[in-house]
């Protein structure tokens, strides 16, 4: 008489797990299947070492437990006496996997200009089932991102990948936002966070380089112009730099188009209005 038998559980995959069954007054041979398979017969499971049949033998228990489950032990199960023809009810066994940790593309830190909008992905791959994922940011979840899933080969896991997209005007450098990822495996979810910085241009217009000794001769054309917001680099011992408040490729630049101004840029290069009398065309190729 079959006096327990195994029921659907649902496990955590790394956890353990016992499938109980006990057959009273009955002494032949006792056999635990898998998907349609046999898996061994009484207590002999060799071929699987994460499983042990365990329990009274003289009580009729043969309990199935499975150590450390995996994501393969997902199947149903079935206690059967073989040769009282008595078998349980299938038992579903189902494993769970929780997200890898979620990963933002970009970060600890991204960068964009002042005035542009921002854009964050966030993916958290091979779950079961899919993660799902949220913003946050100062505490509040932000609404309006987009969600893809992928079903991966195993026909099992998933991986979910979400967008978020921030208006200019909703975004302050400094600030932290937080991709969290959960399913029913990691209830509480996993964290990765971003910091947004906005880079600022001291200027506001570009750059060219020139000599500033007065005795180096004129220097070949092209000159090169330099965006407000690039680092000027290079070994140029003696640089002075002409601000030019609009420039394009097609236009040429004498002194009456260049205004007076003095900035820096990000790695404190003073910038003049000190240049020869010349007239040079306008280049967008830093090179420097």
């Amino acid at each position: 008489m079959l006096v327990q038998q195994p029921h659907d559980v649902v496990v955590v995959a790394g956890q353990p797990v016992t499938l109980p069954c006990a057959i009273t007054g009955y002494h032949g041979m006792v056999l635990w299947v898998k998907d349609g398979l046999a898996l061994g017969v009484n207590r002999d499971l060799s071929g699987y070492p994460r499983y042990d049949v365990i329990g009274d033998h003289s009580k009729g228990e043969y309990h199935l437990l499975i150590q450390r489950t995996e994501l393969a032990d997902d199947g149903s199960f079935e206690c059967q006496g073989i040769q009282a023809a008595i078998r349980s009810r299938p038992a579903r066994l189902t494993v769970l996997v929780p997200p890898d940790d979620p990963v933002i593309i970009g970060a600890p830190v991204v960068s964009l200009r002042a005035g542009d909008p921002l854009n964050l992905t966030c993916h958290a791959d091979n779950a079961k089932p899919a993660a799902s994922i949220i913003w946050i940011r100062n505490g509040e979840v932000l609404n309006g991102a987009m969600y893809s899933k992928t079903l991966l080969r195993d026909g099992q896991r998933e991986s979910t990948v979400s967008t978020l997209y921030i208006s200019p005007s909703n975004i302050e450098s400094g600030q932290r936002i937080t991709c969290r990822a959960s399913n029913k495996a990691a209830p509480n979810g996993k964290e990765a966070t971003v910091t947004i910085d906005i880079q600022r241009s001291a200027g506001g217009g570009r750059y060219r380089r020139r000599e500033s000794n007065a005795d180096a001769e004129e220097p070949q054309l092209p000159r090169r112009l330099f965006n407000g917001n690039a680092a000027v680099m290079g070994p140029h011992a003696h640089a002075a730099f002409i601000f030019i408040p609009h420039c394009s490729s097609a236009e040429t630049i004498t002194p009456h188009s260049v205004q007076n101004s003095n900035a820096q840029n990000p790695v404190g290069y003073h910038f003049t209005t000190d240049y020869q009398p010349s007239t040079y065309p306008c280049s967008s190729s830093p090179d420097y």
